[in-house]
This record gives structure tokens, sequence and C-alpha cells, in this order.
């Protein structure tokens, strides 16, 4: 009697360990569902960003060269390139934290579970292929964004110091003006490269 009963609690054991598994498998893979569905979103945000980044700026230069409204418009542009830029970078960190979380967390558990190589994950087969100088995407569009804002700031800058101070008579509040403007976005600029730089 005692035997019966030693052997029907490890049997329930086992189909305890077997449903407590399944539980956990099925919850692992939940959460990968909702991260990868995270990232797709987030990949699909930064290209709404750069359209409306790319309409945005160059409606501004359109109206600045168009001669219908004042050249100084295009003080703007750097503003706004500087606004899109700081929403992607953030939306790229974002991105970051998700992968490292599915790569190093929920890639590393799923593997054990369904005692797979942990390669045969998607993250982790990436991972590896880049650090084997493998020719895969690594994100040069991020490497573009804030290179971007650079150029658009310096071109703005060097227009409207042509204008205003070599071809117009001078003005001391236009000029102190672009003097702010100036030290804003070229210390905006060393901001968003060392905060890129770092992650």
């Amino acid at each position: 009697m005692a035997h019966r009963l030693l052997c029907a609690s490890k049997t329930r054991d086992v189909l305890m360990g077997y449903k407590d598994t399944d539980r956990a498998i099925a919850h692992l893979e939940k959460l990968r569902e909702d991260i990868r569905d995270e990232m797709k979103r987030r990949i699909e945000q930064r290209d709404k960003y750069s359209i409306q980044l790319t309409i945005a700026v160059g409606a501004i230069f359109s109206f600045a060269l168009s001669g219908k409204v004042d050249k100084l418009i295009i003080v703007a542009a750097p503003m706004v390139s500087l606004y899109f830029t700081v929403l992607i970078l953030y939306s790229y960190k974002v991105h970051r934290v998700l992968s490292d979380y599915l790569r190093n967390k929920l890639e590393n558990e799923l593997a054990t579970l369904h005692n797979i190589p942990l390669e045969m994950e998607w993250e982790n087969f990436y991972n590896v292929q880049k650090q084997n100088n493998k020719e895969v995407p690594s994100g040069i569009r991020r490497k573009f964004y804030p290179i971007m804002f650079v150029l658009v700031t310096f071109i703005s800058l060097v227009y409207l110091w042509s204008n205003y101070c070599f071809d117009s008579p001078y003005k001391t509040g236009t000029h102190v003006f672009l003097v702010i403007i100036t030290i804003i976005y070229v210390v905006s600029a060393i901001w968003i490269f060392e905060d890129f730089r770092g992650n």
C-alpha cells in the first residue's frame, strides 16, 4: 500500500513538473511575442518620425529659400531636427533594452526549456553573426540621425550668419540672437553625440 502511494506521489510530481514547464514556456513565449511586437512598433515609429523629419525640414528650407517669408525662419530647421532626433534616439534606447532582455534573459530560458542550442534563438544568432564580423545590418540608420542633425544645423547656421552678418547692415539684436542660437545648437549637437556614444 505504501509502495503504491509512493509511486502515485512520484507520478503526480512528474505530471506537475510537466505542467509547470508547460506553463513556464507559455508564459515566456507570451513575453517574447509581446517584446517582439513592441520592437516592431518601435521600428515603425522611427520610420514615421524619419518621414516627418524629412518633410518638416524640407518645408522650412523651401519657405526660407522662396523669398516669401523672412529668411530667419530657417532657424527652426535645427530645432525641428533636434526634436525628432531626440525622439528617434530615445526609441533606439528602449529598443536596445528590449533586445538585451530578449537575448540575455528570455531566449536563455526558452532554449533551456526547449532543450535546443541558444544560437537557434534569433537575437542570439544575430549577435553571434555580428561578433563574428559577418555581413549583417547593424543599425546604420541610428548613426545617420545625429550626423544629419549636425549637417542641418551647420547648413542653417552658415546660411543665417552669411545673410544676417555679411550681407545685411549690422543689427545688434539679430546678432545677439544668432550667437545665442548658435551656442544652443552647438551644445545640443555635443550632447546628442555624447549620449549616442554612451549608448
